[in-house]
């Protein structure tokens, strides 16, 4: 694949899911995956804001400061074979 199709904002964003990985259960803070993801915290929160609305991420019930992988990813790995 060529470079010039790479988006800076779309390698952003999946940074901060792979960073999300494993803390299902307990959550991550936004300053926790911006660390993790190598970027800023005002990128992870845009970048939150819209993974929520499509239900790829969810807050936790017990702490709204805290995000974990959402729904939408079950239920597209679901239909892969």
């Amino acid at each position: 694949m060529s470079e010039q199709y790479i988006s800076d904002q779309v390698q952003r964003t999946l940074r901060v899911m792979r960073a999300m990985a494993g803390y299902e259960v307990t959550g991550i803070s936004p300053t926790e995956i911006a660390k993790r993801a190598k970027t800023t915290a005002s990128n992870v929160t845009r970048i939150l804001a819209n993974l929520e609305a499509q239900q790829f991420v969810q807050r936790l019930p017990s702490d709204n400061k805290r995000y974990r992988l959402g729904l939408a990813l079950v239920k597209i790995s679901n239909t892969v074979t």
